[in-house]
């Protein structure tokens, strides 16, 4: 603050699974002679990934992957391995994830902490993050092959060794916008590199598992005494607070939430949140079938309604702190559908912006901002004028003027 069902059709996704994870044998290709292959954890990519460039001069295939354990008997993963296929159709492994590293992306529903052992009936997601050097080195298409023990319906203890889940990266580029803010000092956080925040916001919404957040950013501002915030319990106390909010597009405002008060920082309380949980909120439609969405405006700040028509550029509300945050800032992400959460989110980059410099701790920033701290960031590596890029977490960038 998300995909075509994961969970729904349980039998049409084991069924294209099985029939992907065949031996290639010469003794096997006829599938009316050839053995069965039980794959008791059926692996599902939620959707294609979308390749776009990142404000540290990589390029990122980012996506989800679901596992569930159809057994009545617990599999221990032991490894997981992604192969990309290049324009020429050679495969080469791009990523092999041992138990730890596993363990570092994973979120196991029926568990509380991260855990390679997928209980009977258990539904788990794999949050894979991919990075290239160029855009020459991004694959055409993705495969999967999981690895784990488990003990057969023969009271055997097996290892189970098998390719899923084959999926082809999409070819449109990622969404090109400008900025939904002005000036600096902007600091991007919850990124698409994480394994927190927005990165995990895999819900399940409409009968579907959806991750409209996945490439969301939270945008604090520094102001010129170097502080995010001055004192934690007030809107007032924040850089952010009030700052204008401007439209990233050219488009139609698709839909209008504007009845809710701001929440008292730290804390967010009542059970609107859940329902509204971007407060006050604008969604835009920007065309080609996509949409922007602003949320946790300032109360009386949105000026416009549903049906205008407004200009990239073109304020259209300010920052403040409704809905389900605990202080004030703006979330914007771009998705395929106008629903707020049970939406596809897309990749997008920003046309131009300059980067002053980066936190080299991301989690010093968090702590200085929770307690009205000075802000201490370092140039870094990327420091300059950029463009056609998605901003990193932890990123500190000036938007300019606005002005075109």
């Amino acid at each position: 603050m998300n995909k075509i069902s994961c969970l729904t059709g349980v039998l049409a996704a084991l069924t294209l699974t099985l029939a992907a994870s065949l031996p290639l044998h010469a003794e096997d290709l006829n599938v009316a002679t050839a053995a069965s292959n039980w794959t008791p954890v059926i692996v599902n990519t939620c959707f294609a990934p979308r390749p776009f460039k990142g404000s540290e001069q990589q390029w990122h295939l980012v996506y989800d992957v679901t596992l569930m354990n159809y057994s009545h008997k617990p599999s221990a993963l032991q490894k997981f391995e992604i192969s990309g296929q290049d324009t020429e159709g050679k495969w080469k492994v791009l990523k092999t994830l041992d138990q730890e590293a596993i363990k570092k992306i994973i979120l196991t529903l029926s568990q509380n902490t991260p855990t390679c052992i997928l209980s009977p009936g258990c539904v788990s997601a794999l949050f894979i993050n991919l990075d290239f050097a160029d855009k020459k080195d991004v694959p055409v298409a993705l495969k999967h092959r999981i690895v784990f023990e488990y003990e057969s319906p023969l009271k055997e203890t097996q290892i189970c060794d098998y390719t899923a889940a084959k999926t082809v990266v999409e070819e449109k580029p990622a969404v090109r916008i400008s900025p939904p803010l002005r000036g600096g000092k902007w600091v991007a956080m919850g990124g698409f590199e994480g394994v927190a925040g927005h990165r995990q916001a895999l819900f399940p919404l409409d009968n579907g598992l959806h991750s409209a957040q996945l490439f969301a950013i939270d945008w604090v501002r520094i102001d010129e005494t170097g502080h995010s915030s001055h004192d934690t319990t007030k809107v007032t106390g924040y850089a952010a607070y009030g700052e204008p909010v401007v439209a990233v597009a050219d488009g139609k405002i698709f839909g209008v939430v504007n009845k809710f008060a701001d929440q008292t920082p730290p804390e967010a309380t009542g059970s609107d949140r859940f329902k509204w949980a971007g407060g006050n909120y604008i969604v835009q439609d920007i065309g080609n079938g996509y949409y922007a969405f602003y949320a946790h405006m300032k109360p009386g700040s949105i000026t416009v309604k549903e049906g205008d028509i407004v200009r990239r550029g073109q304020q259209i509300g300010a920052v403040g702190n409704t809905g389900n945050t605990t202080e004030p800032h703006l979330h914007m992400h771009i998705t395929r559908n106008p629903g707020m959460l049970q939406a596809d989110g897309v990749p997008y980059v920003f046309d131009n912006f300059e980067v002053l410099g980066q936190f080299k701790n991301f989690d010093t920033a968090l702590d200085a901002d929770a307690k009205g701290a000075e802000q201490h960031y370092v140039d870094g590596d990327f420091k300059g004028p950029h463009h056609d890029e998605l901003i990193r977490e932890g990123f500190v960038v000036d938007f300019g003027s606005g002005k075109k």
